[in-house]
């Protein structure tokens, strides 16, 4: 089963959310937290510092596993989803791979787009204080 990892950044109980490009052949403008599939060999832990690496430009250093769940998109594998809460990092965040980011209040999470497969975590999240 394909494993993916994302990673919950928050600051004064604003969370980051990140737009996919209008351009990407899968779930264009959707959003998501920042992540992506873990690679053979990889650890999820070893994944999520490289994801956020990639995408933000910062390095991870205070990882917590928060939660995991499988989902299935419709014509498509299961994956299992594995989240991460970032408590600490290094370096600004930067934009480097997607259309815009967002810092969202935890009561408007449910107000955007987001991508179905974290729709459960949105759930989990506005129940729980991380």
């Amino acid at each position: 089963m394909l494993k993916v990892v994302a990673g919950i950044i928050e600051i004064d109980r604003f969370i980051l959310l990140c737009q996919r490009h209008a351009k990407e052949n899968r779930f264009p403008l959707k959003w998501e937290f920042p992540g992506g599939k873990v690679k053979d060999g990889e650890s999820p832990r070893e994944a999520i510092i490289r994801e956020l690496e990639e995408e933000l430009g910062i390095h991870a250093t205070g990882i917590k596993h928060f939660n995991e769940y499988d989902y299935q998109y419709k014509n498509e594998l299961p994956i299992k989803l594995i989240f991460f809460t970032i408590t600490q990092y290094k370096r600004t965040i930067q934009n480097r791979q997607f259309e815009t980011t967002a810092w969202v209040s935890r009561e408007k999470l449910h107000k955007y787009d987001i991508l179905d497969g974290d729709q459960k975590l949105i759930e989990i999240l506005m129940a729980n204080t991380l």
